[in-house]
Order: C-alpha cells, then sequence, then structure tokens
C-alpha cells in the first residue's frame, strides 16, 4: 500500500496539502505529533494526545483507549510506553505486554530485541518478544541494545557499561565498565 495514503488514513484522512510526492515531506494536517519512530516498511507516531497513530506494514494496533508517553519501533516490532508505565508491543507474530512499571523503551532495530528501563534503575529485556529473560541491575540511566548480547548503559554515576558481542548475557558477570 502507498506510505503516504497510509499515513493519510492514520491522520484521520488529513494528509497536507493531498500532495503524495514521497520526495517531499509532507505535513500532517489537524494530527500534532510529539514523536516518530519507524520500522521495515512502516511508521508510527506519538500524538500530543498520547495515541500512538501507525501507517504502512503495521504489525498491529494500538487501543484508542490507551494513553502513551513514548513509541519505540524496530524492524518488525513496535511497542508503546503507557502513561502508567506499561509495555505494548507487537509484531507479526502477536503481542507482549508488561506492567513494570517502566520509565524508557528501545526496540533494536534489526534484531526486534526489546528493551525497557523499570524504575528501580534495572535494565529488562525481552528478546524475540519473549517473557522477560535478560534483568541487568544497576541505577541505570540510558541505554541502547541491538542484541541481547550487544549493547551499553549509563548509570547515575555516567558510566559507561557495555557488553560485548562474544560475551553471553546471562547475567551481569559479563557486564563491563568501559574506561574510554
Amino acid at each position: 500500500s502507498d506510505c503516504m495514503e497510509d499515513a493519510e488514513a492514520a491522520a484521520g484522512g488529513a494528509m497536507g496539502g493531498g500532495s503524495h510526492d514521497l520526495h517531499r515531506p509532507s505535513r500532517v494536517d489537524r494530527v500534532d505529533f510529539v514523536r516518530v519512530s519507524a520500522g521495515h516498511y512502516f511508521t508510527c507516531g506519538l500524538t500530543r494526545q498520547g495515541q500512538i497513530k501507525c501507517w504502512g506494514d503495521v504489525p498491529g494496533r494500538f487501543p484508542d483507549t490507551s494513553i502513551y508517553s513514548a513509541v519505540a519501533a524496530g524492524a518488525y516490532t513496535v511497542c508503546g510506553l503507557r502513561i502508567d508505565g506499561g509495555l505494548e508491543c507487537m509484531d507479526n507474530s502477536g503481542q507482549l505486554t508488561s506492567d513494570g512499571p517502566f520509565t524508557k523503551i528501545n526496540v533494536g532495530t534489526t534484531t526486534n530485541l526489546i528493551c525497557a528501563l523499570n524504575t528501580d534503575g534495572s535494565l529488562w529485556c525481552f528478546p524475540n518478544g519473549n517473557a522477560q529473560d535478560i534483568t541487568i541491575e544497576g541505577d541505570i540511566v540510558e541505554f541502547d541494545f541491538e542484541f541481547p548480547h550487544q549493547g551499553c548503559t549509563i548509570d547515575t554515576q555516567g558510566r559507561l557499561s557495555c557488553r560485548g558481542i562474544a560475551q553471553a548475557p546471562t547475567d551481569e558477570t559479563n557486564y563491563r565498565h568501559v574506561d574510554l
């Protein structure tokens, strides 16, 4: 399907100016987006009202009854962080939900690894949309993980900790601080 037509439909038929020129940006009228995240063949935006609107080859639909504070897309997965800290994710094989409570989310761009920062400062990851099976304890404030075995965190002291590609993701024993 045509991406611009799908965006227009997601915005309630409000794509700017009726233009479908994919080489020029088009403004979506009557919808105020505050965040955007793109996967393979789809894009999702978070509206000012806290709704997630998606267009393209979307892996699912977010309920209109939930209010979200963040959206994150990976290759074939998209997640929404509800304002109550709950996590809702979907891909072509189903849906993942967790009550958390979480403060940030990230989805790996090639692997669809879902990671969420818990309010206690620990990082929870859900490989391939499965139940949580990786937890990294600590006072984490920022993170980025692409694979279960490769990623970094920053703690409240500003220390960067990374896990390399050759290290197993089973527990904190293989998690190393990096001095730069």
